[in-house]
């Protein structure tokens, strides 16, 4: 508190104080409980009319975040039966003690009007009385954010979140920003913008080809896939009927429409067919515009909604394993979520396995310092992608006079999937380096040479950096607390029957 009030006080000790003007136009601007919304209440969202895109009064505390003063000054303009111009300014700092009136506490937001207090709040300047340098020239809301921090390249990083959320609104020329001198529209929106996977998205919102319609009990919605790129991220993006990228979250509470697969490479977009489906979606679009929550719904709804919003999420998921050419007899679920199909190694120290195994493959994990006894199941089937193995923990000492060893395990909810020439690994790392080695089944009292070919290893996600040593040891690098996900390429794995995932130890 203290440095921000030694800064504030600087800034508007000098001659000019830098400001970032944002002003919207072509937009109705904001009458009667929308613009009450904005500038008085706190956290209180207002959304009118059937094809609302926003929220009034959630959005507004952001320029207060880029204000060194907390300072933030609105305009709008709107027409009724004459034309009406309000201001007011409003400042956030904190409650403090009344200099002038002993016992009585001052709220923490003050307002900047030339209105005296009404009674229930200090009203807007109006029409002529609002300053020249705040008006507006047309119909719309300008919002000015007093002592705005410039950061470093701040035009590129606006034009970068614009083109990245709102591209499917410019694209179909539902919007122009203008950031500076430059302006993004559809004629100028510039594919360097994009950062990450959304310009997989821009791609699919402007391919010219029909969108696949996925129908069902819900509603009805058009889908675009494309598929192939080792840079894709197996996402599924929703964008409402205003052209905003809602989300790409692979949780079902937080984005129906993920489709979970994690074999094969691919992009997806979704947005409602008509009208009327899009009026349900909004319903479960929380002002933030960052997920679809069917638990907003009533509570009466809610399990209705979900079967219907999984019926959905189905026919996607079909229609994803159509353009990736994956049968029934693939894995297409969320790796994460696998755990009545690949066997769950468990980390809790209760030395057991759970669960039934794909191909009849028996998964062991164990702390290698130098060689501890082995935690795991053992299961039995053929080398084909499908079959049903079942587990059993065997607990074997290395004889009765050697010591037992008791390495933290690094590595826990671990799951594997065999998959072509390959091996899916995931698991929860607890530090920042991992070290493990895979090994067919029963070779761990044949010494500590892994015996599997391992011709290659992949990044799928949360790995910073990955090595593998001379010793067929694979050695990744990642944040604590990481769930981390990789495939080792494997030379000749259809002779394989089972197979052991052994930690290596280290110091901690």
């Amino acid at each position: 508190a203290i440095k921000f009030y030694e800064s504030a006080i600087k800034i508007i000790s000098k001659p000019n104080i830098p400001v970032l003007v944002i002003v919207d136009a072509n937009t109705t601007g904001l009458e009667g409980n929308n613009w009450d919304a904005l500038v008085y209440r706190e956290g209180t969202p207002s959304k009118d009319g059937p094809t609302a895109g926003g929220s009034f009064g959630i959005g507004k505390n952001a320029p207060y975040a880029a204000s060194a003063l907390s300072l933030v000054c609105y305009c709008t303009r709107y027409p009724n039966k004459h034309r009406v111009e309000k201001f007011i300014a409003r400042c956030k700092l904190m409650a403090h003690d009344n200099p002038n009136k002993q016992g009585q506490e001052l709220q923490h937001v003050g307002y900047g009007t030339t209105k005296k207090f009404d009674g229930t709040r200090y009203p807007p300047v109006e029409g002529n009385e609002i300053q020249k340098v705040f008006r507006l020239t047309e119909v719309g809301t300008g919002i000015f954010i007093f002592g705005f921090m410039d950061r470093h390249r701040w035009e590129q990083s606006a034009r970068r979140s614009i083109a990245s959320n709102f591209f499917a609104a410019l694209h179909d020329k539902k919007l122009s920003v203008m950031v500076g001198d430059a302006c993004i529209n559809n004629e100028t929106l510039n594919e360097e913008e994009f950062t990450g996977e959304k310009k997989y998205y821009y791609d699919l919102w402007r391919d010219s080809s029909p969108p696949i319609v996925v129908d069902g009990s819900f509603g009805r919605f058009n889908l675009r896939i494309s598929t192939g790129d080792e840079k894709m991220k197996n996402r599924v993006a929703y964008i409402n009927s205003r052209g905003m990228l809602i989300t790409t979250d692979r949780a079902f509470s937080k984005n129906p429409f993920s489709a979970g697969i994690d074999i094969g490479k691919y992009m997806a977009i979704v947005w409602a067919a008509d009208e009327k489906t899009e009026k349900q979606i909004r319903v479960m679009e929380p002002p933030t515009h960052e997920s679809i929550e069917y638990k907003k719904v009533d509570a009466d709804r809610q399990n209705k909604i979900k079967a219907d919003l999984n019926e959905i999420k189905s026919k996607i998921i079909e229609q994803i394993k159509k353009k990736l050419n994956l049968d029934d007899t693939q894995q297409n679920t969320n790796l994460i979520e696998l755990v009545d199909i690949i066997p769950f190694v468990s980390n809790d120290g209760k030395n057991h396995v759970d669960g039934k195994g794909t191909s009849g493959n028996s998964i062991k994990i164990s702390t290698t310092k130098p060689r501890p006894s082995t935690l795991g199941g053992a299961g039995s089937g053929s080398s084909s992608t499908t079959g049903n193995g079942t587990g059993s923990h065997t607990h074997k000492p290395r004889g009765p006079n050697k010591p037992k060893h008791h390495a933290k395990r690094n590595m826990s909810n671990v799951r594997i999937m065999r998959y072509k020439d390959r091996f899916r690994v995931a698991f929860d790392s607890k530090n920042e380096t991992s070290k493990f080695t895979i090994r067919p089944a029963g070779e761990q009292d044949k010494g500590e040479e892994p015996v599997i070919k391992i011709t290659g290893v992949e990044v799928v996600k949360g790995i910073q950096n990955v090595k593998r040593h001379s010793d067929g040891s694979i050695e990744i690098q990642s944040k604590t607390n990481q769930r981390v996900m990789l495939d080792v390429l494997v030379g000749d794995l259809e002779q394989y029957t089972g197979f052991n995932i052994a930690e290596v130890g280290t110091s901690t």
